[in-house]
């Protein structure tokens, strides 16, 4: 379960920006809350929305979550000849071009609660901390700091990390982060803690043609048939009118998408695949009811990829991690959730998270939306459940609580929204003062 994330220097945001999912001390929607650990001192939010202007920073904010888990996932494979991560730090000041970009989350694995942080400047991996709070009062489990000078890391271990310390830690490159690292050789904490990034932290893209959200929902369904039956029951109960899915696996030559590549393009794609892979893609049709020439009820399948609607693609991608969160317990984020979805499916959707019965295994959800609508829903969204993002003068993202705008209770939170008065809404001029000519 994730209890914050904090990101600074990175895009758009350029002093630290932090999203809690601890709840305030507001009682109402008791539903939308839940406790992580079994001595309830915790109180966590199962979902929280993202508002803001267009450029204001809402997607930046989820790819910093995405950033800091695909370096983790990724930097113990980088070879001495590889990039480090891509430093990507905020461009309209340049001197934060000479300062870390910095990540850091705090969640709990196991019933345990734990804060992990780095930073990055250029490809060197600048700071890097792992704490622990098994019973309230933190322990250092080990801390990293870049000497510039002597160009190397310095490391210092607590007494809670069990196993390899410094002997791993003269193996350690500056560019690969020593949790990794030390997942890779099987230390069982940091198995433990990169499973979690991996298996609990599920980020969605906002577009519904974006293949990789769609494979990941056929390659769960192909492989496990009680999940294709979950997933056909989610589509079922979403309206979706499919009844059933043909799964294809294909040979990665005869995919239909590389046929439109150049050869080079083609070549390189697949000198890339390791040589004991087997490249495939997956492809689906979906049943539908229907009629056969003599008027008998039939069942006629389409091409997920290029008969269905976007909406349906962008529906289908998402039954996948959906589920998988539900299931197993985890935090989705969702960029742009209500594109291409119709405000019932997107408020449903909302609410399968705050469900009891749906919801067993404390998932979380974290959208990004600009659908004013859904603060007008009663009983859906608390007042600390909504977070603004704005875009200063300079340029700056930042993000506030509506929390801390101290809303009253009833108060028409979207009326107020819309008037601007919790920010993160475009502030456009009068027509009449826009010159077509320049």
């Amino acid at each position: 379960m994730l209890l914050y994330f904090s990101v600074e220097n990175f895009r758009s945001f350029k002093d630290e920006a932090t999203l809690t999912m601890e709840a305030s001390s507001d009682n109402s929607m008791p539903q939308n809350m839940f406790h992580p650990d079994s001595e309830a001192k915790y109180c966590l939010l199962k979902s929280a929305a993202l508002y803001g202007a267009n450029a204001s920073g809402k997607s930046n904010f989820i790819k910093a979550v995405s950033f800091m888990r695909d370096v983790v996932l990724s930097s113990a494979d980088l070879r001495p000849d590889d990039s480090g991560p891509q430093y990507s730090p905020f461009k309209l000041d340049a001197s934060f071009g000479q300062r870390p970009s910095y990540f850091e989350i705090g969640f709990f694995c196991n019933s345990v609660r734990y804060t992990y942080s780095f930073s990055i400047l250029g490809d060197v991996v600048y700071s890097e901390k792992l704490v622990s709070y098994p019973h309230t009062r933190p322990r250092l489990l080990f801390e990293r700091q870049f000497d510039q000078a002597k160009g190397e890391s310095k490391f210092s271990f607590g007494a809670s990390w069990k196993g390899e310390k410094q002997r791993l830690a003269k193996n350690i490159r500056k560019k690969s982060l020593f949790l990794s690292v030390a997942a890779s050789l099987n230390h069982e904490l940091a198995l433990e803690l990169f499973d979690w990034f991996y298996e609990k932290l599920r980020l969605l893209h906002p577009l519904p043609y974006v293949r990789s959200e769609i494979l990941y929902t056929l390659e769960v369904a192909y492989k496990d048939p009680d999940l294709k039956s979950r997933i056909l029951a989610m589509l079922k109960w979403a309206d979706f009118s499919i009844s059933d899915l043909e799964i294809e696996k294909q040979a990665l030559e005869k995919a239909d998408f590389l046929k439109k590549l150049p050869e080079p393009v083609k070549a390189y794609a697949f000198d890339s695949i390791p040589k004991d892979k087997d490249p495939y893609s997956l492809y689906a049709r979906a049943g539908h009811a229907g009629l056969d020439k003599k008027g008998s009820a039939h069942q006629v399948y389409l091409h997920m990829d290029d008969e269905e609607s976007d909406g349906t693609r962008k529906f289908f991608a998402m039954t996948g991690p959906v589920i998988n969160v539900l299931q197993n317990g985890g935090c989705l984020l969702a960029d742009e959730m209500d594109v291409r979805l119709h405000p019932h499916l997107s408020r449903a959707l909302i609410g399968l998270f705050h469900d009891e019965k749906v919801n067993k295994k404390g998932a979380q959800l974290i959208f990004a939306s600009h659908d004013a609508n859904l603060l007008d829903v009663k009983g859906l969204l608390r007042r600390d459940q909504v977070w603004l993002v704005d875009r200063g003068k300079d340029g700056a993202s930042s993000l506030t609580c509506l929390w801390d705008f101290s809303p009253r209770k009833g108060e028409n939170l979207r009326k107020s929204y819309l008037a601007g008065f919790f920010g993160g809404v475009p502030y456009v001029e009068d027509p009449l003062e826009f010159d077509l000519d320049g």
